[in-house]
Protein backbone atom coordinates (compact mmCIF):
# COMPACT_ATOMS: atom_id res chain seq x y z
CA UNK A 1 0.00 0.00 0.00
CA UNK A 2 1.34 3.22 -1.11
CA UNK A 3 0.89 6.93 0.51
CA UNK A 4 -1.90 7.68 -1.23
CA UNK A 5 -3.54 4.94 -0.08
CA UNK A 6 -2.54 5.30 3.26
CA UNK A 7 -4.21 8.81 2.55
CA UNK A 8 -7.16 7.91 0.98
CA UNK A 9 -8.17 5.93 3.55
CA UNK A 10 -7.87 8.14 6.52
CA UNK A 11 -9.18 10.90 5.28
CA UNK A 12 -12.45 8.54 3.97
CA UNK A 13 -12.54 7.76 7.73
CA UNK A 14 -12.84 10.98 8.88
CA UNK A 15 -15.27 12.05 6.38
CA UNK A 16 -17.08 8.63 7.40
CA UNK A 17 -16.97 7.71 3.83
CA UNK A 18 -15.80 3.93 3.86
CA UNK A 19 -16.46 2.61 0.48
CA UNK A 20 -14.67 5.60 -1.18
CA UNK A 21 -11.56 3.02 0.12
CA UNK A 22 -12.34 0.91 -2.64
CA UNK A 23 -12.37 3.73 -5.46
CA UNK A 24 -9.73 0.48 -7.44
CA UNK A 25 -12.78 -1.29 -7.72
CA UNK A 26 -14.75 1.62 -9.26
CA UNK A 27 -11.71 2.24 -11.58
CA UNK A 28 -11.97 -1.31 -12.95
CA UNK A 29 -15.70 -0.71 -13.33
CA UNK A 30 -15.93 2.42 -15.33
CA UNK A 31 -14.53 3.01 -18.92
CA UNK A 32 -11.53 3.62 -19.41
CA UNK A 33 -11.65 7.16 -21.25
CA UNK A 34 -14.25 8.37 -18.37
CA UNK A 35 -13.27 11.56 -16.77
CA UNK A 36 -13.07 12.39 -13.06
CA UNK A 37 -16.67 13.39 -12.43
CA UNK A 38 -17.89 9.64 -13.87
CA UNK A 39 -15.20 8.20 -11.41
CA UNK A 40 -16.40 10.51 -8.87
CA UNK A 41 -20.20 9.78 -9.12
CA UNK A 42 -19.03 6.17 -8.99
CA UNK A 43 -18.02 6.50 -5.77
CA UNK A 44 -20.87 8.11 -4.09
CA UNK A 45 -22.92 5.60 -6.14
CA UNK A 46 -21.10 2.73 -4.17
CA UNK A 47 -21.05 4.83 -0.87
CA UNK A 48 -25.01 5.58 -1.39
CA UNK A 49 -25.68 2.16 -2.30
CA UNK A 50 -23.76 1.05 0.92
CA UNK A 51 -25.28 3.41 3.50
CA UNK A 52 -28.55 2.76 2.40
CA UNK A 53 -27.96 -1.42 3.03
CA UNK A 54 -26.83 -0.40 6.26
CA UNK A 55 -30.06 1.24 6.63
CA UNK A 56 -32.22 -1.29 5.24
CA UNK A 57 -30.54 -3.92 8.03
CA UNK A 58 -31.24 -1.92 11.12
Amino acid sequence: MNVADKLIRLYAKQLKMPSFTEYQEVLRRVDPSAGFADILLGLMIDETASRQEKQNRR
